[in-house]
């Protein structure tokens, strides 16, 4: 019992140290990356005003700044929450698919490093928002890999127990011969 003690209040205190010291950090970090990458976006089109389309270009700057807002709440309850809220919305999901095409239709180099650089981050939100999940499902993913492994495990034994059940009397010295 006290192993688990010291076990939870270690988890307690990693789990204070990262989301309140590290976490915080590398949101900032990101931050000010999503400041930079929209300002170069802001240069390339205040240089190359004919290679994207004003639309497109309102399109990504509202794509980084959205990503900026949701940088601290982005998880995975958010995502699974915007997927039900796009299937109640079909309009909305429309307009985001247009806004979609628009972007990823754009051939322009620069363009498409800032869109996937976009993402990038935000993926990278993601992960570090959910990063000491992972430190609770690791033991639940291995247990499940375990048990998995050892259902099929019986699943190959119980085979190999059916046939074995059904040879013929005769025929048992040629699979019991080490015996």
């Amino acid at each position: 019992m006290a192993i688990v003690i010291v076990v939870l209040l270690g988890l307690a205190i990693l789990h204070l140290v990262y989301e309140g010291i590290i976490v915080p950090m590398i949101r900032l970090h990101l931050r000010y990356k999503l400041f930079a990458l929209r300002d170069e976006l802001r240069e390339f089109h205040y240089h190359n005003p004919k290679d994207i389309s004003p639309d497109k270009f309102r399109y990504l700057e509202e794509s980084i700044n959205v990503v900026i807002a949701f940088l601290y709440r982005i998880d995975i309850m958010a995502i699974w929450e915007s997927e039900r809220v796009l299937k109640a919305d079909p309009d909305l999901m429309e307009r985001i698919q247009k806004r979609e095409a628009e972007l990823s239709a754009c051939t322009v180099k620069e363009f498409k490093a800032i869109r996937y650089k976009t993402v990038l981050y935000f993926g990278k939100a993601l992960l570090v928002n959910n990063a000491c999940l992972l430190v609770y499902m690791v033991p639940v993913f291995l247990l499940t890999v375990i048990l998995g492994r050892i259902r099929c495990m019986w699943e190959r034994f119980k085979d190999a127990l059916e046939k074995m059940s059904c040879i013929p009397e005769g025929e048992k010295g040629k699979l019991l011969a080490y015996a």
